[in-house]
């Protein structure tokens, strides 16, 4: 139909200067996104994360996504437009450079956008297990990932083709005070392995993880 037609045809703006902004969008289209011919999806099960997207797109492009639902309570926010899949992609592409020897605040916000969409914390106390995890597919995007977090003074180590691991006692700690997780980013409860009996914040059961050094 014509509106969709319009939609596609939206013309964004072509930024060529890195901002934090701008590092947040690529980043998190990198890790919990999907384009396509017509436009790009972000997906989680975060509303807040969702609106912190959504605040970030209009502030940047002046643009609103078509939001859908998807299975087991995951959000689809997708922006259409063929001219914000070509800049997404060439973006992506420049990325990877660009943020090895960007401005530390750059390097931090890619940092907590992997941890957000792709992180999660193993703590169990008594058996002295403390982790922070994260995941993806990419090998490369990985070793990325743990020379950035270096720069912190956070050391990490690729456990296997999909996961970085932070176990050291100073890293974990460097990791809550440098990085950390954004407000309301959720375990889920509802997962069958999930060891929550609710919905609670990443970034409390991180510093319930740094606590218990003490």
């Amino acid at each position: 139909n014509q509106s969709s037609k319009r939609k596609t045809l939206k013309i964004i703006p072509q930024i060529n200067k890195w901002t934090k902004e701008l590092v947040f969008i690529i980043a998190h289209f990198m890790f919990d996104g999907g384009g396509r011919i017509d436009g790009y999806t972000y997906y989680s099960k975060d509303i807040s994360q969702m609106y912190r997207m959504r605040k970030m797109m209009y502030k940047v492009f002046k643009f609103r996504p078509h939001t859908s639902f998807g299975y087991n309570g995951v959000i689809r926010d997708t922006y259409f437009s063929r001219s914000l899949v070509k800049f997404i992609n060439r973006k992506k592409k420049e990325i990877a450079d660009f943020i090895k020897s960007g401005p530390k605040e750059h390097r931090r916000c890619f940092l907590k956008a992997f941890f957000d969409d792709e992180g999660s914390i193993r703590f169990d106390q008594k058996y002295g297990n403390r982790k922070i995890r994260g995941f993806q597919d990419s090998n490369k995007l990985l070793s990325l990932i743990r020379r950035l977090l270096l720069d912190f003074g956070i050391k990490s180590r690729i456990e296997s083709s999909n996961e970085i691991v932070v176990s050291n006692r100073q890293s974990i700690i460097k990791f809550q005070k440098e990085i950390n997780f954004s407000p309301k980013i959720f375990f889920n409860s509802k997962r069958k392995n999930s060891i929550w009996k609710k919905d609670i914040e990443k970034r409390i059961v991180l510093a319930k993880m740094v606590r218990s050094y003490f």
